[in-house]
């Protein structure tokens, strides 16, 4: 069994306050980190590479391409947005396998809700035997569990 928690980017920052690139791989505890492709939250909040830490860059998109996104001010933005790649699937799937049986895993992307309640669901039918029911990016869940 893994137990799996999932943040979003502002609550995984409040709850990591004491964890840092000095002292991340002290823990026996996993992190799977869903960034952004652009603005704050592209930026990683772990900015080194860790062998319990797995950066991702795409977007809460099913596909690439143009995507019109709420603003501030009820202005609108138009981006380009990437959707997860079969390459970054295949190497999250490789990070998620080598996480050993009891660890903690901590999961988050910019609202919490979409990205990384995916890759949850992934993680929990894969080690925790348990099926999720919920709103996900279905583009990443398809993905983890076709490669």
């Amino acid at each position: 069994m893994l137990d799996v928690r999932r943040y979003s980017r502002s609550s995984f920052e409040e709850a990591m306050s004491d964890i840092n690139d000095s002292n991340v791989e002290l823990l026996n505890e996993y992190f799977i980190c869903i960034n952004a492709t652009g603005w704050i939250h592209g930026i990683p909040y772990f900015k080194k590479e860790h062998r319990n830490v797995i950066n991702l860059y795409f977007d809460d998109v099913h596909k690439t391409g143009l995507k019109v996104i709420p603003w501030f001010n009820n202005d609108q933005r138009i981006i380009y947005a990437h959707a997860c790649s079969k390459e970054q699937a295949v190497e999250l799937k490789k990070f998620i396998e080598t996480i050993p049986q009891g660890s903690i895993v901590h999961i988050y992307c910019a609202k919490g809700r979409s990205r990384s309640r995916g890759v949850e669901m992934y993680i929990s039918e894969l080690f925790n035997n348990t099926v999720l029911h919920d709103e996900i990016n279905s583009n990443v869940y398809d993905m983890l569990k076709s490669v």
